[in-house]
């Protein structure tokens, strides 16, 4: 089988998007098939490679353009994996720009049903939904003490849906109900405007502090060294760096939106939290982080690490994928 995988164009390796696809990559490519990935700037290439499936990773940003070279080249089928932003808009419904992709295409890919039901009752026309849940590699365990004070880290691009002035401002909160907690945030500027407002509330703490872009190892290496990964995102999908904690042993507090309650729900309440933000919703949180310190450290990583392999394999991944592949070429 022949795949060609498109991705939006940016700078970055290490966002979710990029991570995804390198991550099926390499299982499709253990398994047999020939894969290429290109860029969405680089869909010219598309047609001489010929492929059984164009695999279009983000409706919006490359779904128009993969149904373009679809229409184009004999036989090919197109199969398009939601992004969080397809999904979950501005408005919290899926955006308008890519429903003439996601009707039109062969299969359409999600990690949760709830995914494929949301669509549907927005855009009728779109009944080929299938779930494709998310995996993620186990490496060995490595675990430390918690600090004092606690140390977290939030993890992804800059940019208003990804709340990391929101996550400041909770941590401002904390102080002020006398609890303390470090908090580096991670990742490259996509929103120029919001990655400078990010930068003068980091300048106005002194135990907050931004990283810029990270490849992926360099990432999975931070996350090593914190006690907790906070995703403080509005929206979200499916959160690889969620998966690469808790893979890693390390707990998680998310605020509670579709993709992390998707990815967390069924989690121990010992190292995973769902923040609602409000204040009361906050205050819950706070008491979770301060509770931390009592617990054994490798205790609760064995548990993530558990729940991680247990509902997030790799084979278990890469086998829903391939049924969707499998089923538009038949």
């Amino acid at each position: 089988m022949k795949i060609v995988f498109l991705t939006p164009t940016h700078q970055s390796t290490a966002r979710g998007n990029t991570v995804t696809v390198q991550r099926w990559t390499d299982g499709l490519i253990k398994r047999g098939h020939t894969v290429t990935i290109l860029e969405n700037s680089e869909k010219d290439q598309v047609p001489s490679l010929a492929p059984d499936i164009i695999h279009a990773h983000h409706a919006v940003h490359c779904g128009p353009t993969a149904l373009a070279l679809k229409n184009r080249i004999k036989d090919t089928r197109l199969v398009i994996s939601l992004g969080g932003t397809d999904l979950h808009g501005p408005q919290g419904s899926p955006q308008e720009q890519g429903r003439q992709a996601l009707a039109a295409a062969d299969a359409v890919v999600g990690p949760f049903a709830q995914d494929g039901r949301k669509l549907k009752a927005a855009f009728p026309e779109c009944d080929n939904f299938h779930v494709v849940p998310r995996g993620v590699f186990l490496p060995p365990p490595e675990f430390h003490p918690f600090h004092r004070p606690l140390r977290g880290v939030v993890v992804g691009g800059i940019r208003q849906v990804k709340g990391q002035l929101e996550a400041i401002a909770w941590q401002e909160q904390a102080k002020t109900k006398g609890f303390h907690f470090t908090l580096t945030i991670a990742g490259p500027v996509i929103d120029q405007g919001y990655g400078e407002k990010v930068q003068q509330a980091v300048e106005a703490q002194d135990d907050t502090r931004v990283l810029g872009s990270l490849s992926p190892q360099a990432t999975q290496e931070l996350i090593r060294q914190y006690d907790f990964l906070l995703n403080s995102s509005e929206n979200e999908g499916a959160s690889n760096a969620i998966l690469e904690a808790l893979a890693l042993g390390r707990c998680v507090a998310a605020r509670r939106n579709p993709g992390n309650t998707g990815l967390l729900e069924s989690a121990s309440k010992d190292f995973a939290h769902l923040i609602d933000p409000t204040a009361q919703g906050l205050k819950a949180w706070f008491s979770w982080l301060k509770g931390l310190s009592q617990h054994d450290p490798q205790q609760l990583g064995n548990k993530a690490r558990k729940y991680a392999s247990d509902h997030y394999g790799l084979e278990r991944e890469m086998n829903a994928l391939l049924e969707v592949y499998e089923k538009v070429l038949c």
